[in-house]
């Protein structure tokens, strides 16, 4: 069997930033699985330099060394997106397991998985199998204290544990349906005049995202609600929204991922046309809730393809944001609209009207465990009945109106990480902008740099167009009004490549 040899670099600061008393230990471990010896170091602050002869064993060691640091909030990670917390904090966290159950996200990661390339593929089981070895290692007396003291032991880390990972980001970046619900609820409630005013699409305080600050035509958003049915049923209510509003905040707090009064991300990047020694600069700030541990893995990698520097996500391997030898990019939320609703109306044998005719809608099972008292390990089922229509998953009802949800985080082929995967390998503007038209999660600004002083920005994501309107407001679930047609084309997607300006903010 091959080792990984880890070596701690203990660095002491002095006044002025020098660096001195140059101290260095070595540990030696023998692990199953590793083609060839794996060197890990570690400087003052912790954070690992993994370097290995091959890929399999570098995202090998990258799981392993993870799962020293973060195995307990990578077990609370995939708990959340999972909708499993209820099996080790109780019923008093089963309302936000129903809520991702929901979504049903474990069962998309499995139909995503085989349609990620083969290389990713590999990464990601050769991370689990790591995480896994690290696991394996553990004892009762070793077994991180979190376990402890709930009592039990983690399963193994799956590929498609990785994945769900990226599920919470579309949670926490990529959600507006309860919006849809309230101008719904204004709709009904305001004159026209006033809807159309306040759902005006251009103002007077805009601010220039892309293109020059030039005098715009105005533009008046139609106020009619299409196919949206008002009259008849009562409208949503402020409550409903504050509920589902709540459930979401609770679970995404938890993991460090609720960031609604921090919404205000930030990156810009400098042309080497503006520096002194003719290098870009680059900055990125994703502007989330400090926690402890923080949500951000930072790491080095060096392997037979490069290396690779900067921050992934506990359980997903690879760089997420950070450099290479040739380019360093980062990412920060966009924002578009990709979720709709659709107000869906069923017969007493319980099918759902669609564009075509009754359809019967699907049903899911969704087996919770829960446990009765936190203090104890045992558990007892409860049964949660999902329904599924043409239109998407049944997420709220009010006054007898179901509504179903479309969202792009629920299309298997929308993958979060193959992107990131490919970045790490990138060596110029060309391979930067193929990797990001793979991308299929959170809408991003992507900002771009590399060694030759170009910069970039590209917006990058899946954006559905619609056959009528843009989603704004509940569909018609029985009308063709709200199907989507497609996503806006990668080509078309807002972008910059060398400015005249020499930066990009």
């Amino acid at each position: 069997m091959k080792q990984l040899k880890f070596f701690l670099i203990a660095a002491i600061l002095i006044f002025g930033g020098a660096l001195s008393n140059f101290a260095q230990t070595e540990q030696r471990l023998t692990v199953a699985g590793l083609k060839e010896n794996v060197t890990v170091r570690r400087d003052a602050r912790g954070i690992p330099y993994i370097e290995a002869a091959n890929d399999a064993d570098l995202y090998f060691a990258q799981g392993f060394v993870t799962a020293q640091d973060r195995l307990w909030q990578m077990d609370l990670f995939r708990r959340v997106a999972r909708g499993e917390l209820s099996e080790i904090f109780g019923k008093q966290v089963l309302e936000e397991d129903k809520r991702w159950r929901r979504f049903g996200f474990a069962r998309i990661v499995e139909q995503s998985l085989p349609l990620h390339s083969p290389e990713l593929r590999a990464a990601l089981e050769n991370y689990a199998r790591g995480v896994n070895a690290y696991v394996a290692s553990l004892d009762e007396k070793s077994l991180p204290v979190e376990f402890k003291i709930l009592q039990y032991r983690p399963r193994e880390w799956r590929p498609a544990d990785s994945l769900i990972v990226g599920k919470i980001l579309a949670d926490a970046l990529s959600s507006t349906w309860q919006t849809d619900l309230l101008r719904a609820n204004v709709a009904q409630r305001l004159p026209k005049e006033k809807v159309a005013d306040l759902t005006n699409i251009v103002t007077p305080v805009d601010v220039i995202l892309f293109g020059k600050d030039l005098p715009a035509a105005s533009v008046q958003r139609s106020a009619a609600v299409g196919s949206f049915l008002v009259k008849d049923d009562a409208p949503p209510t402020a409550d409903l929204i504050a509920r589902q509003e709540s459930l979401r905040k609770s679970s995404l707090e938890r993991i460090g991922f609720y960031a609604e009064e921090l919404a205000a991300s930030n990156n810009w990047v400098i042309s080497g046309r503006r520096t002194l020694d003719g290098k870009p600069i680059l900055a990125n700030d994703p502007h989330l809730m400090p926690t402890a541990p923080g949500i951000w893995y930072l790491s080095h990698l060096a392997g037979a393809n490069g290396r690779a520097a900067g921050v992934t996500f506990p359980g997903v391997p690879g760089v997420v944001l950070g450099h290479n030898e040739f380019i360093a990019w980062g990412a920060t939320n966009v924002g578009p609209d990709v979720q709709d609703l659709y107000r869906e109306q069923f017969d007493g044998e319980g099918r759902v009207k669609t564009a075509s005719g009754w359809e019967m809608p699907k049903m899911r099972r969704e087996e919770i465990k829960v446990r009765p008292n936190p203090l104890s390990p045992a558990v007892e089922t409860q049964i949660l009945e999902v329904l599924e229509t043409p239109n998407g998953v049944v997420v709220t009802e009010q006054a007898g109106q179901k509504y179903a949800l479309k969202w792009t985080a629920r299309d298997p082929k929308n993958n979060e990480f193959e992107t990131f995967f490919l970045l790490n390998r990138s060596k110029n503007w060309e391979d930067f902008k193929n990797a990001l038209k793979k991308y299929g999660g959170a809408t991003q600004n992507f900002v771009y740099a590399d060694t030759l002083g170009n910069i970039g920005w590209y917006a990058a994501g899946r954006i559905p167009v619609r056959r009528k309107g843009e989603g704004e407001l509940p569909y018609d679930g029985a009308a063709n009004d709200g199907d989507w047609t497609g996503y806006i084309p990668f080509e078309e997607l807002p972008h910059l490549y060398n400015p005249p300006e020499g930066f990009i903010v």
